[in-house]
C-alpha cells in the first residue's frame, strides 16, 4: 500500500516504474508495469481563507438560523 498524498504518490510510483511506460523511458527509467493514468487528471482545489473585520448588529444575523 502506498499513501503519500495526491502529489507525492504518482511521483513514487514512477521512480518505482510504475506509470505510462512512454514518459518513463524518456526520462531514463525502466518501465515496470505501463499504466498511463498515473499521475494523469490531478486537480489543486485552493483553499482561500479571508479574516474579515465585523461589527455586533443590533438585530439577529441573517447567516444563523
Amino acid at each position: 500500500m502506498l499513501a503519500a498524498g495526491t502529489y507525492a504518490s504518482p511521483t513514487i510510483l514512477a521512480r518505482s516504474g510504475v506509470g505510462p511506460a512512454g514518459q518513463l523511458r524518456g526520462v531514463g527509467l525502466t518501465s515496470v508495469v505501463d499504466l498511463p493514468g498515473v499521475g494523469s487528471n490531478l486537480v489543486d482545489h485552493a483553499l482561500i481563507s479571508m479574516d474579515l473585520p465585523t461589527r455586533p448588529s443590533a438585530g439577529p444575523s441573517r447567516f444563523q438560523t
